[in-house]
Order: structure tokens, then sequence, then C-alpha cells
């Protein structure tokens, strides 16, 4: 089961600091887990922008709204996608556990240090609930708690990789036809 969402870095961080502790926002259709699902949230940011982050503090990402007994996550990994710069990077993480409305994991890298500047991240873990049942999650939401000034959002170049329509190259290869020719009749 995967839940994919797109952050605005700029309505989120101000200077170095978040503007607001913890980044919710409402999935456009309300995802359901079952117990021992594989589960990835994948978060990106608005096309142009990337974080630059200097390595120290922790990264968090879960599925929110829906009272959870309780639970415990294992198989977690997280990604960074889009890397503009910095070492790629992912890591394992430990089993975890937590309550009530989040079903979610932390990736704690403390000590990492690295500085590097990526576009998004997968997370993923396996879900286990502890009441065995199938939960119902209509918000998405991530955080990232930082130590020091390693926090920037920083733009990057979008590159447009939307592909020509035929139509279009039909009326390209003409017009190159009808170069040649010309050229041909002046010679």
């Amino acid at each position: 089961m995967t839940a994919k969402v797109v952050f605005d870095l700029n309505s989120q961080i101000s200077g170095t600091t978040w503007k607001q502790p913890a980044n919710f926002t409402d999935l456009v259709s309300a995802v359901t887990v079952n117990d021992l699902d594989l589960v990835t949230i994948s978060i990106s940011f608005l096309p142009g922008q990337a974080l630059r982050w200097n390595g120290q503090g922790s990264i968090e990402a879960w599925l929110g709204v829906d009272t959870v007994s309780s639970f415990g996550t294992s198989q977690g990994s997280l990604t960074f996608t889009g890397l503009q710069s910095g070492p790629a990077w992912s890591a394992a993480i430990a089993d975890s556990s937590s309550c009530c409305a989040h079903l979610g994991i932390t990736q704690r890298l403390f000590g990492d240090g690295v500085t590097r500047e990526f576009t998004g991240l997968d997370i993923g873990f396996k879900a286990d609930f502890y009441d065995n049942k199938s939960h119902t999650f209509s918000q998405i939401g991530w955080t990232a708690l930082f130590q020091g000034n390693g926090l920037e959002v920083r733009q990057v170049a979008v590159v447009d990789q939307s592909v020509p329509e035929p139509g279009m190259l039909a009326l390209v290869g003409l017009g190159l036809a009808g170069l040649a020719v010309a050229r041909r009749r002046q010679s």
C-alpha cells in the first residue's frame, strides 16, 4: 500500500526552522491499511524545490486520523529521492511502536553530519496492529527534526520531460523538408 503527497516547502519553512512542528495534509482519498501490510509513504516537494539538510536530527512520516490502539513496525527503510548533492543514502529503520492517531516511523540520523539536497523521500515499513484489524487513514504527514542551522529550501532546475505530440513532430519534419527543398533550388 502506497500513499503519496506533494508538499510546498516554502509554505512550511521560514529561514532554517519549520513554521509548524508537523506537516499534515488531507489525502485525496482515504487509504486502508491491513494488519501486516507493507506501507510506503512517498513524500515529494513542489517542482523546483529541494531540501538541503546537514544530516543532524531525524525524519518522521506517518498516516493520520484513524484511532489505532497500538502498533509495532518493522522492515523499515528511508530513501532520499531526487538527490541533487551529497552521497546516495538509504537506511534501515529499527523496529518502533506508537499509539493513538498516527501510523508511522522515525528515522534517527544523529551524528551523520553529511549535507544532502533532495526533492523527496520514501519511507517504508510493515504495519503490525496489535488489535489485528484494518484501519483507515485520511491524512498524511511528515516532519524533520533538525539540529543547528542545517535546514534550507533550495531552488533546483526543473527539466521538462514532456514528450512532443506526434502532430508537432510532423510539422517540424515538414518544415525541415521544406528548408531542404528551398536550399536545393538555390543551388
